[in-house]
């Protein structure tokens, strides 16, 4: 039988297999063709290379950052400019990490005149103006922290000249919450100083047994903190902890700032302590004279012998409260927890009156650089050559102590040595590290409580 002619529409679909096998590769090749650049390979990498250039200054540009903090002390306000970059590592300000000034006199001298204390701020704040850029000032937080003097005012008083700074500001672009404007807590400038120091080490971003501890001592206080785990701030009694911020990490550090023992208020302290009724063992023989603090006068009168350590420092070891009613595991002086230790202690850092008067009595030379490592038992030793001193050798001998210190070279050492020693309970051969400043990219920075307080709050 013949079989009749296939028509072309039955053959198409006879062959449709075929067709769909061809046409696939074919549109592949098709998109492929579209999709290629027009340009030539070569001038497309580089173009992109160009954009990513252009969006990583742009960050860059964007992502600095101004801190401003006022230190309200007793002698004077300062304030400090700080600049970040985007990892929270400082940037120059016309060639300096940090912008500095300083008015005189401080806040609590204005406590008859509230407005006045709100005016002399004005000058440092045109300085800040000066070195933020405009279109960061609504950015850029600022914070006045008086210290000292305002603590010696009453509540109401303090207030009052704190209400008129936050009159001032306002006036200003830069950015001001109510509680920016306070007095410090003396364990807040503690853990400010812990921040300080261990971001310019380079420790804040590293484990706690990388980190230094420091004791900071003031004129009227004395701070010690150091980092702890997180098992220790659990179980702390309450009030030890504080939680900074140090380059985007919270850390939990111990801190407890000893009100009262401070060097200047120790003097009192100490000369309250006589231990003998024929003078006092820790001034220069021949001295008669008195000492004032906190609004009382101290008799300070020499014995017939003049000094003696020992027994200087049994005076400060009294001083010291050793033997204050301990309500928990194990306390340093005058009742207050010891802290429970641990890695965050393992390397000390002392600051402030520490630094200077180890200078200025030759523990560490006049010409030493500004981090120096000693031991305790220097300041120990020291004291047993300058107690022995009159007062005319003592101003012949330290040419850079001054001559309202002079009489009190052999109580203001003694004290530290026994500070130190018992009531920090820190062995008198251990290594510790003296600082004033400490080497950060080159240059030399303040280890002072502004920068971490600036740290805390950028990197809230």
């Amino acid at each position: 039988m013949r079989r009749r002619p296939e028509s072309l529409k039955e053959k198409m679909f006879r062959l449709r297999g075929v067709f769909l096998v061809i046409s696939v590769p074919l549109l592949l090749v098709a998109v492929v063709l579209l999709m290629m650049p027009r340009s030539a390979p070569l001038e497309g990498y580089r173009e992109s290379k160009t954009v990513v250039k252009e969006t990583k200054e742009e960050f860059k540009l964007t992502a600095e950052r101004y801190a401003v903090v006022f230190d309200a002390g007793s002698t004077g306000t300062r304030v400090h400019v700080y600049r970040f970059d985007e990892h929270m590592d400082l940037m120059e300000i016309n060639g300096e990490f940090e912008l500095f000034e300083k008015v005189t006199p401080g806040l609590s001298a204005y406590k008859d005149d509230p407005k006045g204390a709100g005016e002399s701020i004005r000058p440092l704040l045109a300085k800040a103006l000066a070195v933020v850029p405009k279109d960061l000032q609504s950015k850029t937080p600022v914070r006045v922290a008086a210290t000292a003097g305002l603590r010696l005012l009453s509540e109401a008083t303090a207030e009052e000249l704190l209400e008129e700074v936050r009159h001032v500001l306002k006036e200003y672009p830069f950015r001001c919450a109510k509680d920016s404007v306070a007095i410090m807590d003396g364990a807040d400038e503690g853990a400010f100083a812990w921040v300080t120091v261990n971001h310019l080490l380079g420790n804040t971003d590293k484990l706690v047994k990388d980190t230094v501890g420091i004791v900071d001592l003031g004129g009227g206080s004395v701070q010690m903190a150091y980092a702890v785990e997180d098992k220790v701030a659990w179980s702390a009694p309450a009030g030890y902890i504080r939680e900074v911020n140090g380059k985007g990490v919270r850390w939990n550090v111990y801190v407890h700032s000893y009100l009262g023992y401070g060097l200047m208020a120790a003097r009192a302290a100490v000369l309250s302590a006589q231990i003998s009724q024929e003078g006092h063992a820790c001034l220069p023989k021949g001295y008669t004279g008195s000492y004032e603090y906190g609004g009382k006068t101290f008799d300070a009168v020499a014995r017939v012998l003049g000094g003696s350590y020992d027994e200087c420092s049994t005076s400060a070891l009294a001083s010291l409260k050793l033997d204050a009613p301990c309500d928990v595991d194990k306390c340093s002086f005058n009742g207050v927890w010891h802290g429970g230790g641990g890695d965050g202690t393992h390397k000390l850092y002392i600051a402030s009156y520490f630094f200077d008067r180890a200078q200025q009595l030759g523990i560490i030379p006049e010409s030493a650089a500004d981090v120096a490592v000693i031991k305790p038992s220097d300041f120990g030793k020291a004291a047993e050559a300058i107690c022995k001193l009159t007062l005319p050798e003592i101003a012949a001998k330290y040419k850079h102590v001054s001559e309202t210190d002079a009489p009190f070279a052999c109580l203001d050492i003694a004290y530290q040595a026994t500070l130190l020693n018992k009531g920090f309970d820190i062995e008198g051969d251990r290594s510790i590290t003296l600082v004033k400043t400490i080497k950060y990219h080159g240059r030399q920075v303040e280890a002072a409580w502004p920068l971490g307080a600036a740290i805390d709050i950028m990197s809230a």
